[in-house]
């Protein structure tokens, strides 16, 4: 029976976390009043690359300088004077190209992506080395108040045939018209879009070459910069026979044709940049011009994909959110662990992430829940033991939740590996609203060793004409089928084009109860009989002859397939120690999976929550999730 329970849930799991959304919010640390306690120091809190993962950051190298500041002044206001409410800095730092021979470039994050400053001298290297910097003109892209994207930093080995071209960004494609084995020349050819660009010879077969030689570079104007390398490809050697000709490239380097501008007074959304100082490497913006009223449920778009949201609650609850709509795999990055920021944070050996320094967990901001906590514990050196104590302990504790619709009651939601999950409906001891508790026959799913992924919950006003559909999740729809004189509603329940359930509500007549304006539909899930998975409460039903319509003002749904939480049942590394139906708590460790936290080491803890180490001495590791537009 486990290894049934065990294959189910790990099906269900990778149907619960390998979902694509069109639109990815990455949350950062929460400012404000949680559970009663401001984190608010002076009124103030300061975003970085360890609390808000939108902000660019390198784990290898320990480099994340983007740091966003914001100041709340009397009645919640972010001011547009000085000093002002919103203040953003970041720096350049210096680092060497994949390909070593190239010598190094200065990058710097900026609204979070990872942007070319200019070549920098490499003071271990020869200048005739380090070709992008010895070939530019005007190699120093921050002088000049603006950056462009890097694409392509790449020192793996590739064999390019003849007739196939190596393919890099933004439509250029680099290929060879031929190989002269007499004078050892490679002849080159560059196009970008299907159109010829440049035309050079490389010749990097020949004795003594020099990297000269072996790299073939491509230059522009960009803005106001003059011959800048954008493109440059070290070729290692070159094949040709009278049957086949190829080239081996070992390095490539691309930065972006589209140069963004960073001089003073340049506008990013709500920011304006204050001072660029090509010297100290360094860009300042703040809000100048712009006042800020922190309102409830407010969304504030600061500069790029960056907002800053607040929640919808009277308690000041303030977060950056980045929000990504570009198709790709995405991961969303934890707190660092270790030797970060030149300290080592960790407490005898342990650190705890949770829904304020992981975006990857459960957190709702409105109503201030999420309780998922994942700690690492390390013994006997970089080990995670898989024996008691255990080196991970996950643990996720049950809330209670008003529904969206408030008049149904409340019901139990706890975070389960990042993911909003239905515990179980509340009874209400003083006769409050408890309408899904009192119609479900078996209304604890925790108790049942199972919970289910909340679908659907929403107060939204949707207006259905006969014959309308409202379309649910995991193929439900359902129809309003009529409306007769006396406001009585004949609706239907189809899953996948067949139907399933019909009823007759009276949302329309005039001494109508919560009951009689609330369709629901009650089914098996697992091991509960009767759980109420869909709820629709409509406000209002009319036919006059004229028209028939109705209201809906809540939906409510709750998947069907059950994610079994049996003990010692296995998701991924971890095992489920113990369930504690009546405190609403599920623990987890990694029984019998001892991990060691080798240098640049990638290890799944949950489906697609992995822990992270990165590629230095220095001990440095952190849990992501990774989420697919």
């Amino acid at each position: 029976m486990r290894m049934i329970f065990e294959l189910v849930a790990a099906v269900l799991l990778f149907a619960l976390s390998a979902h694509a959304a069109g639109e990815l919010d990455i949350r950062s640390e929460v400012a404000g009043t949680m559970n009663g306690i401001s984190n608010l120091v002076d009124d103030s809190f300061v975003w970085n690359a360890q609390n808000f993962p939108g902000f660019y950051y390198d784990p290898k190298k320990d480099i994340g300088t983007e740091q966003l500041t914001v100041s709340i002044t009397d009645g919640n206001d972010l001011s547009e004077d000085s000093p002002y409410g919103i203040v953003y800095a970041t720096k350049a730092s210096q680092s060497s190209f994949k390909q070593s021979e190239f010598g190094s470039y200065d990058f710097i994050g900026f609204l979070g992506e990872k942007y070319f400053a200019g070549y920098v001298n490499d003071t271990g290297l020869s200048e005739w080395m380090q070709i992008p910097l010895m070939r530019s003109d005007d190699p120093n892209s921050l002088d000049r108040s603006q950056l462009q994207r890097i694409l392509i930093d790449d020192n793996s080995e590739y064999v390019v045939m003849q007739g196939k071209p190596l393919l890099l960004q933004e439509g250029y494609q680099l290929g060879f018209r031929a190989i002269d084995n007499r004078y050892h020349r490679v002849d080159l050819q560059l196009q970008k879009d299907g159109v010829v660009v440049d035309s050079s010879s490389a010749y990097p077969s020949k004795d003594g070459a020099t990297y000269s030689d072996k790299t073939y570079i491509y230059r522009k104007d960009l803005g106001n910069q003059k011959g800048l390398v954008t493109i440059a490809v070290h070729i290692k050697n070159a094949y040709n026979d009278t049957e086949n000709a190829a080239i081996t490239v070992d390095g490539i380097w691309q930065i972006s044709d589209e140069s963004t501008a960073v001089k003073k007074e340049t506008k990013f959304g709500r920011m304006t940049v204050a001072e660029v100082d090509a010297m100290a490497k360094t860009i300042t913006m703040n809000n100048a011009g712009q006042h800020i009223a922190l309102l409830k449920n407010s969304d504030v778009t600061l500069m790029g994909d960056i907002h800053l949201k607040t929640a919808d609650n009277d308690a000041l609850r303030l977060y950056l959110c980045r929000q990504v709509t570009q198709p790709g795999t995405y991961d969303i990055r934890g707190s660092i662990a270790g030797a970060a920021d030149g300290n080592d944070n960790l407490e005898d050996g342990s650190f705890t992430w949770n829904p304020q320094n992981f975006a990857g967990f459960y957190y709702d901001a409105d109503r201030d829940l999420g309780s998922e906590t994942l700690t690492t514990t390390l013994t006997e050196g970089n080990r995670l033991s898989g024996d008691y104590p255990n080196g991970i302990m996950y643990q996720t504790t049950a809330q209670n939740a008003e529904l969206q619709f408030r008049d149904w009651g409340k019901y139990r939601i706890i975070g389960f590996m990042g993911e909003p999950c239905f515990a179980g409906y509340i009874s209400t001891e003083d006769l409050g609203p408890d309408m899904l508790y009192r119609v479900s026959i078996d209304e604890n799913s925790l108790a049942s060793e199972q919970l289910e992924k909340i679908l659907l919950d929403s107060r939204e006003k949707t207006v259905l004409s006969k014959g309308d559909f409202l379309d649910l999740e995991e193929g439900y729809r359902l129809l309003l089928k009529g409306i007769d004189e006396s406001g009585k509603a004949l609706l239907e329940l189809s899953k996948d084009g067949e139907l399933v359930h019909s009823k007759i509500i009276a949302p329309g007549n005039e001494y109508a109860t919560i009951a009689d304006k609330t369709y629901f539909y009650r089914t098996n899930v697992g091991a509960q009989n009767g759980l109420v998975t869909i709820a629709v409460h409509f406000k209002d039903a009319v036919s006059d002859g004229r028209k028939s319509e109705a209201i809906i003002d809540g939906v409510w749904q709750i998947s069907e397939k059950p994610i079994p939480v049996v003990p010692d049942m296995s998701f991924g590394k971890m095992i489920v120690r113990s369930i504690d139906s009546s405190r609403g708590v599920i623990t987890m460790d990694n029984k019998d999976n001892a991990i060691m936290l080798n240098r640049n080491h990638d290890v799944s803890i949950f489906p697609e929550i992995n822990l992270r180490t990165a590629d230095n001495d220095s001990l440095r590791f952190f849990i992501d999730k990774q989420v697919r537009i």
